[in-house]
């Protein structure tokens, strides 16, 4: 377990902004921020932070940084201003926050990170955008905003990777938390609307194409929403539903608001829930089942109120699962009494059959590979992938795949079909049981150009990067490496190649072997005929 936060000391030792607990306590995991972090996620099989900073570990990574296990690298130029939250969706990471540009790029408030830059979505947000929840077939986003990509949507909107859609005449106020609950969209945030106006109070339900209160409404800002054993939560700053106290944290009951933590005192910023346990972060203090007090960071696991350790010293703000571990962010600056700003990790996570660590979906002129990775797994068997949904889909291939030694899975779909395609990943259990994971899509196929670059990954990066690129035919090509002068420095193809996708890796050397200075360089990749290019930042 990793937090995040604005705390400085955790379990009595001094932790700035990350903390790592060592089964008894907190310990420090070596990470550094220098500012608050509002938002956790995975992406690609790395652990992405966002928040108010400029540096990670001494590294430039202007409010969005990565974390692969063992080191932290920028995502590009960064995003000059606050990023409020961050979601995975359709393979793609995307960037809500208050920020107008990544560096000379416009990204206004909503931005998508295409593997080597960050690019705006559409026109943008005209204001700042709080959430970002991913489903499989929508990207709900709620904020501040009235228009999103040039379309009125006030507050509220949901992207389909293509278009957007909006939702009636929309929120009268901010929007900081969206859920979807048997099969309705609630949203929370700081609304409050008189009945001649909607009559809205903090906590809505989007039904025949109106908002309206759900049940009697709450009477102060909805901050996070979640499901919970079958059950909606809502936390945040507000006290009462109605006449019933609620304070921090309530939960509905199918009639109306009840309180979930009757002695909770403040606010609740986050829930977080994995496996059986529900994780609670915030400003505020609670009495734990043993009597003891706790502040900031609280779980619930079978009906049991527990710190976590001696806890962080600051409001904790967002959570992320990450290899057996639980991350955390907010404005602390300790965990388990040791320094640990704004982020920190807990080991103690509940175990589950399969933590994945990634699953996407990549289209490669008419094929589509699919790779996954797994970060531990308990009585696993293997996995099969479904082409469809698993119910009537086609299984690729017939087989159980196997586990592999380093977790790492891929394979090759060559009959996929030329439109939008989704999959599904089921983990089988070594006593038949499956768990699904999906569905990722990958995008419709285009007419096959002569060539296209699929990806260069990681970059940054220090030691070697992958590219990875499609011919739609087969010819003799070139790829070099030039650096910004424009002087070519390595030489990676020069010979013919056959059609079809192809993989080359470069190691930050020149054609001599030498270490080549930090910096950005370009990948160029020529036929007959036609030139693709691409640009990777190597690190010191």
């Amino acid at each position: 377990l990793v937090a995040g936060g604005i705390f400085s000391e955790a379990g009595g030792a001094d932790v700035k902004y990350v903390s790592r607990y060592h089964r008894e306590n907190w310990g420090p995991l070596n990470l550094t921020l220098d500012g608050p972090l509002h938002a956790v996620t995975l992406y690609h099989g790395r652990l992405i932070v966002g928040g108010d900073f400029e540096h990670a570990d001494g590294i430039a990574a202007r409010s969005v940084a990565a974390w692969d296990g063992s080191e932290w690298s920028a995502l590009g130029g960064g995003l000059e201003g606050p990023v409020y939250d961050l979601a995975v969706f359709r393979g793609a990471l995307f960037a809500g926050g208050d920020f107008d540009l990544s560096d000379s790029t416009q990204v206004r408030n909503l931005a998508r990170w295409d593997g080597n830059a960050w690019t705006q979505v559409g026109s943008g947000a005209n204001a700042a955008v709080q959430v970002l929840k991913s489903e499989p077939t929508r990207l709900l986003v709620g904020g501040d905003f009235t228009s999103i990509d040039g379309r009125a949507s006030s507050r509220v909107a949901a992207f389909d990777g293509g278009s957007w859609t909006s939702f009636g005449t929309g929120l009268p106020g901010t929007v900081r938390a969206l859920q979807t609950f048997q099969d309705t969209l609630i949203a929370g945030g700081d609304f409050d609307s008189p009945e001649e106006q909607g009559d809205l109070h903090h906590v809505a339900e989007f039904v025949d194409d109106v908002w309206r209160t759900r049940g009697s409404g709450l009477d102060g800002a909805v901050l996070t929403l979640a499901e919970y054993q079958g059950r909606l939560l809502a936390g945040g700053s507000f006290a009462n539903a109605d006449t019933v106290p609620t304070p921090g944290l309530a939960a509905w009951d199918s009639t109306g608001w009840v309180a979930y933590a009757p002695d909770l005192n403040g606010s609740v910023d986050r829930l977080f829930v994995h496996g059986p346990s529900l994780y609670v972060g915030g400003d505020f203090q609670i009495t734990a089942t043993d009597g003891s007090p706790v502040s900031y960071l609280v779980r619930l696991r079978e009906g049991i109120w527990a710190s976590l350790g001696s806890g962080v010293d600051g409001p904790v703000e967002s959570f992320a699962a990450y290899d057996q571990d639980l991350y955390l962010g907010g404005s602390f600056l300790s965990a388990g009494a040791r320094p640990s700003p704004f982020i920190a990790r807990w080991f103690d996570l509940d175990p589950v059959p399969v933590h994945l660590r990634h699953f996407e979906a990549q289209r490669e002129g008419s094929w589509v590979r699919l790779r996954w990775g797994v970060g531990s797994a308990i009585e696993h068997a293997g996995f099969y992938v479904y082409r469809g949904d698993p119910k009537d889909g086609v299984r690729l291939p017939a087989d159980l795949i196997l586990p592999t030694e380093d977790g790492e899975h891929e394979i090759l779909d060559r009959d996929a079909p030329s439109g939008e395609v989704p999959y599904w990943l089921e983990e089988i259990s070594t006593q038949g049981t499956g768990t699904l994971f999906g569905p990722v899509f990958a995008n419709p196929a285009h007419a096959a150009p002569a060539a296209s670059f699929d990806r260069i990954w990681p970059s940054p990066f220090r030691s070697r990067t992958s590219i990875r690129f499609t011919l739609g035919r087969s010819e003799s090509v070139t790829l070099f490496v030039h650096d910004t002068a424009g002087r070519r420095v390595a030489t990676l193809i020069d010979g013919p190649l056959p059609a079809g996708p192809h993989e080359v890796q470069w190691n930050g050397r020149d054609q001599d072997g030498r270490r080549l200075p930090p910096g950005l360089y370009f990948m160029s990749l020529s036929g007959q005929g036609w030139n693709e290019s691409g640009r990777a930042l190597l690190l010191r």
